[in-house]
């Protein structure tokens, strides 16, 4: 058991393992799955990853971890359905491992290994070329949900401070370096299934948001995961998030309301209401009453 802890420990930091990865000695934790949810007919998750140019190594760990999350659904929804203890800790702490152990693209496209917890936006941007951003949250975001599926919710704020406080600061940078009041819908779809009503919060005029070209779906996903993550009393970090998240909603499309976004994360990307769903709510309802001046589209 010494690579679980040395990859939970590491994972908790955020830091490279320092132990290799053990090979299987169980079969796959999701083999338990019927073939018709192990390999869905048609992956939304993979089309956004590709329409958001996530590198080829990111997606392969995320599909895996895409797997688990189905097998973790159907345990769910098949009281009493058989799992291998063994075999679910492996493929976590091995999804876990390989998104640590990942390598991305630095400033003299070449590749490094990450290697330090700052926080401070100078570093993330030294490490990262700007056009890489949207790529290292997805990798944070996917060490969050990790978390999410094998400890409580409640326990995880404590055991992820260093992957909040970056994903905070590079969600402000890719906001930041988006300008000109984009347009936020769906690359891939006309926009997310939501409603047209409107909310007098998201009209009120204090601060200013700029929004991304990014699939909206993407980018609600990014701070809901990392705003979940936080104390609902705490930290500057869950302000990023709750206001990032009123931005993307008040400069998309359409005005949304948290059922037909939480069934839109449940579809087209990774999220189990039964889990997720009571610290989504409360954070999308903190949201609502962010003050912000956005232009609508038209």
């Amino acid at each position: 058991m010494s690579c679980s802890a040395d990859t939970e420990g590491a994972s908790d930091t955020l830091t490279p393992p320092n132990l290799p990865a053990l090979p299987w000695l169980s079969p796959l934790i999701y083999s338990v799955l019927p073939a018709s949810e192990s390999n869905p007919t048609r992956n939304s998750l993979l089309e956004i990853l590709i329409q958001s140019d996530i590198s080829p190594q990111l997606q392969t760990v995320i599909l895996r971890l895409q797997r688990l999350h189905y097998t973790v659904a159907h345990v769910i929804s098949y009281h009493g359905a058989p799992l291998d203890p063994r075999a679910l800790d492996e493929d976590f702490i091995q999804v876990q491992h390989d998104l640590l152990a990942l390598p991305y693209p630095t400033s003299n496209d070449n590749y490094a290994t990450f290697s330090s917890t700052s926080s401070s936006s100078s570093v993330a941007s030294a490490a990262i070329l700007p056009a890489h951003y949207l790529n290292e949250a997805v990798r944070l975001a996917a060490l969050l949900y990790a978390k999410s599926l094998t400890r409580s919710m409640s326990s995880i704020p404590r055991h992820s401070r260093p992957i909040v406080q970056r994903l905070a600061v590079l969600l402000s940078l890719i906001n930041g370096t988006q300008a000109g009041g984009i347009k936020v819908c769906s690359l891939h779809r006309a926009s997310l299934p939501l409603s047209s009503s409107s909310s007098s919060s998201t009209n009120s005029s204090a601060s200013s948001c700029s929004s991304s070209p990014a699939p909206l779906e993407l980018l609600l996903w990014l701070h809901i995961i990392g705003g979940i993550a936080t104390r609902p009393e705490s930290s500057s970090e869950r302000e990023v998030f709750t206001h990032g998240l009123a931005c993307l909603v008040a400069g998309s499309c359409y005005e949304a309301n948290w059922d037909s976004v939480e069934k839109s994360l449940e579809e087209e990307l990774l999220w189990l209401p039964a889990i997720h769903g009571i610290s989504g709510r409360l954070l999308w309802e903190e949201s609502r009453l962010e003050p912000i001046n956005v232009q609508r589209p038209t």
